[in-house]
């Protein structure tokens, strides 16, 4: 039983335990049940959105756009662990800033990122041709104090094989790339930009520390 459905059911309780007149309860066990019928209809039928909310076992899951992210998110925490340096969420993504890389040597240098995934074909040729929302754009391409990376996961055809266990192993698959935006010009798109990502710009624990030295140095990325 739902929370709010048990929650009105004890309440019908006391009022009828404190006498109360049964005018004053029905209505609530009306509504009550209404609640109940909602609820069944909606744990048996669902919505067009909900049907899209379960995964491959029947299970309730979030969409696969938040999927996607998430997946992203973790392989950037996981290269960055094994490179042995922290990620800080902010509270808010509100600056196309999903995250921040922290070193703990030197000045203690910094790198904000935000974090993309796609199961679309966008290799062509030697680059990555990916739509980025001109928000995301415009807020990663200006002159910031801490330096800004755009990190782009391929997920073509592994989305659900993306993560493989076993007894001796736990292995994941994704294709990760990244790119500075700094200093790209300004764009008057309404809804996207297509900005070009070398395939050589492959985001790995050997480049992330490359990049944090560069953070360190004072030096563009």
């Amino acid at each position: 039983m739902p929370a709010g459905a048990a929650a009105l059911a004890a309440l019908v309780a006391l009022m009828r335990r404190a006498g109360l007149p049964f005018a004053s309860v029905w209505p609530l066990t009306e509504y009550h049940q209404m609640l109940h019928c909602s609820c069944a209809k909606g744990a048996v039928g669902g919505s067009a959105s909900g049907s899209n909310l379960r995964n491959r076992h029947g299970v309730v899951a979030m969409t696969p756009n938040g999927q996607m992210e998430q997946r992203s998110l973790a392989v950037v925490r996981v290269l960055a662990a094994d490179a042995g340096f922290q990620v800080v969420r902010p509270e808010v993504d509100s600056d196309s800033v999903d995250g921040m890389l922290i070193a703990e040597f030197g000045r203690r240098p910094q790198i904000e990122f935000q974090a993309k995934a796609t199961q679309q074909d966008v290799v062509s040729g030697d680059q990555l041709r990916f739509s980025l929302p001109i928000k995301n754009y415009r807020e990663l391409s200006i002159s910031s104090l801490v330096p800004r990376i755009l990190i782009v996961a391929l997920m073509l055809g592994i989305s659900e094989t993306w993560l493989l266990q076993s007894d001796e192993e736990l292995c994941v698959r994704s294709r990760m790339y990244w790119l500075s935006l700094a200093g790209m010009p300004n764009r008057s798109n309404d809804t996207s930009v297509t900005v070009y990502i070398p395939t050589v710009n492959v985001f790995d624990r050997a480049k992330l520390s490359d990049l944090m030295n560069r953070a360190e140095a004072g030096s563009p990325l």
